[in-house]
C-alpha cells in the first residue's frame, strides 16, 4: 500500500493530511546485511569471492526496489550517526562496480582451488538463508539471484522461519544468511563487538569473524574512555573489517 499514502516525493498524500494522518521521518542507527559464514570452506577461503559479491550487489537499487527508497547504502559497519562512521570512510568493495567484481572472480577461482574448494574447476553454487517466507522474501530471492548471476554465479535461496534460521545460524550451518543489527547505544563500540572472536562463542559474533590484530585492538578499546586515540583505533578496525568483508 505504500505507493496509496506515500507521494514520489517521500511525502504523506494529501488525502491522508485531511484525514489528520501524519507522516513521521527517523533515522534508525542499524544495518542490515548478508552475512558471509568464515568458517564456510568455500566463503572461509576466498577473501576475492566475499568481495567480488559486495562489487556485484546492486546496494542502492535493492533499497529503492525492496524497501521503496527507505535506507541508504552502508559503506562500512559503523551507522553513519556515530563517531567513526566518517573518520572510517567508504569501503573498498562496498560500491558497485561489476567489472571490478568480474576480475575478483577470476582471483576467487586461483584461492579455491589452491584451498581444495574448487574440485571441477567451477565455483559451486552458494546457498542464502532467508529467516522470512514472505512474498517480500520471495521479491528479495529473486533480486538476490540476479546480483549473483551478474558475475557468473550460482544462487540458491533457503526460505526459512525466523527461530530455524536463528538455529541454523547458531549451529554454524548457514552459508549466507540475512540479518542486521539495531544498536543498543549510541557508540561504534556496539558494532565492533560483533566482529570480535571470543563473542563467536557467545553468539554475537555470527559472521565467525577472527582477526588477531582486530581483538587486539578491542580488548583495548572496550575500556577507554572517549578521546582521539579511541577514535582512531575505532576506525582502524572499522577499516579491517571492510578490507576483510565478512558482512555485505
Amino acid at each position: 500500500t505504500f505507493e496509496f499514502v506515500i507521494t514520489p516525493g517521500r511525502d504523506l498524500a494529501e488525502r491522508w493530511r485531511k484525514r489528520h494522518i501524519y507522516l513521521r521521518k527517523y533515522a534508525d542507527p542499524a544495518i542490515y546485511w548478508i552475512v558471509f559464514n568464515m568458517e564456510d570452506k568455500v566463503l572461509g577461503s576466498s577473501k576475492a569471492l566475499r568481495r567480488a559479491i559486495c562489487l556485484a550487489y546492486d546496494v542502492e537499487n535493492h533499497i529503492e526496489v525492496l524497501y521503496n527508497g527507505r535506507g541508504r547504502r552502508a559503506v562500512n559497519v559503523i551507522p553513519s550517526t556515530f563517531e567513526g562512521h566518517r573518520e572510517t570512510g567508504p569501503g573498498p568493495y562496498y560500491r558497485l562496480d561489476v567489472e571490478e567484481a568480474r576480475r575478483q572472480i577470476a582471483e576467487a577461482k586461483r584461492e579455491l582451488a589452491a584451498a581444495g574448494a574448487l574440485p571441477d574447476g567451477e565455483l559451486p553454487e552458494l546457498k542464502l538463508d532467508l529467516g522470512d517466507q514472505s512474498a517480500y522474501a520471495a521479491r528479495f530471492a529473486d533480486f538476490a539471484r540476479q546480483q549473483f548471476a551478474k558475475i557468473g554465479l550460482r544462487l540458491k535461496v533457503i526460505f526459512n522461519d525466523w527461530p530455524t534460521l536463528q538455529q541454523k545460524v547458531h549451529n554454524k550451518q548457514s552459508q549466507m544468511y540475512t540479518m542486521g543489527w539495531h544498536a543498543d547505544y549510541p557508540d561504534a563500540e556496539n558494532f565492533l563487538q560483533l566482529f570480535y572472536s571470543p563473542n563467536i562463542d557467545k553468539g554475537t559474533n555470527n559472521s565467525n569473524y577472527s582477526n588477531a590484530e582486530f581483538d587486539r585492538l578491542y580488548e583495548k578499546i572496550r575500556t577507554m574512555s572517549p578521546s582521539p586515540e579511541r577514535l582512531e583505533m575505532y576506525v582502524r578496525m572499522a577499516r579491517m573489517i571492510s578490507e576483510d568483508v565478512p558482512v555485505l
